[in-house]
């Protein structure tokens, strides 16, 4: 009787054990889009439970839920509340390179980086809005956290040679994007309960997706690091695979901080 006792309460504890290793500790927005899956599909393959966050999310771990709307800061709050969940870590990859301000976008998108979303929204709600709604959910629960947040290597133009005046030719859906990219940026700074690493990818790219190749072959030649023709401006096309990868190493990264490609290069390596 003792013997059977005993075994059914380890049983027990086994269980228990295995709920809690199988519980999120990391909540990745934008889950379902092109660089999310590829974050998640990483993520999980070291053996990391993601709790994934997006508009079409489904199944185990998942919450539908738009990030652009104003509540979604107290919806999130309520799931994880309601699921005993406590999550420090995020990925921020909600994102696009044209809006639907710029015609052809969901084209001109999947010919640029390879993906293929559909875009209904702006650049300030896709990007900064969602960030915003990220950083009011963490003031919530007064937790020092983690963010990793995909931003871009042409934030940066002010601070680099010939970069403002580049930026200043640029078009107007181009402008719009890095100002939104920018407030993104430092409403994660400014946040006391957050650590930010920021990744800066220039084009992001599927290896082996054959209509991406004569953007990054253009990008590569001009390329500050690699280029025949090196401009400081210009920085060369990030891979998505290599980007996930980054993110997972800014997940355990301590300072935070900004990193172009060849930051990631040598983080990953």
């Amino acid at each position: 009787m003792r013997s059977s006792l005993a075994a059914i309460l380890c049983c027990i504890c086994i269980l228990v054990a295995s709920s809690a290793a199988l519980a999120p500790t990391v909540a990745v927005l934008g889950a379902t889009g092109y660089v999310g899956s590829s974050v998640v599909s990483l993520l999980e393959s070291r053996g990391v439970s993601v709790l994934k966050l997006s508009r079409s999310s489904k199944g185990p771990n998942s919450l539908a839920i738009d990030f652009t709307k104003p509540d979604a800061p107290d919806i999130f709050q309520n799931y994880l509340e309601s699921n005993n969940l406590t999550i420090t870590k995020y990925v921020h990859c909600v994102g696009c390179l044209f809006d639907t301000s710029v015609p052809f976008n969901s084209e001109l998108n999947k010919l640029a980086s390879g993906s293929s979303t559909t875009v209904s929204s702006t650049y300030d709600e896709i990007t900064f809005q969602t960030t915003s709604n990220l950083v009011n959910a963490i003031s919530s629960q007064k937790l020092p956290s983690k963010v990793v947040f995909i931003s871009a290597a042409e934030v940066g133009w002010p601070s680099v040679k010939f970069g403002p005046q580049i930026e200043s030719l640029s078009p107007s859906f181009l402008k719009r994007y890095l100002l939104a990219k920018r407030k993104a940026e430092e409403a994660l700074k400014t946040s006391p309960y957050i650590t930010a690493t920021i990744l800066r990818p220039s084009i992001i790219y599927t290896e082996d997706a054959l209509d991406s190749k004569l953007t990054v072959d253009f990008f590569n030649a001009f390329s500050r690091t690699r280029g025949i023709v090196k401009l400081p401006f210009v920085d060369e096309p990030v891979s998505v695979g290599v980007l996930a990868e980054a993110v997972a190493e800014g997940l355990e990264n301590e300072e935070g901080g900004i990193w172009r490609k060849e930051d990631m290069i040598k983080r990953i390596k």
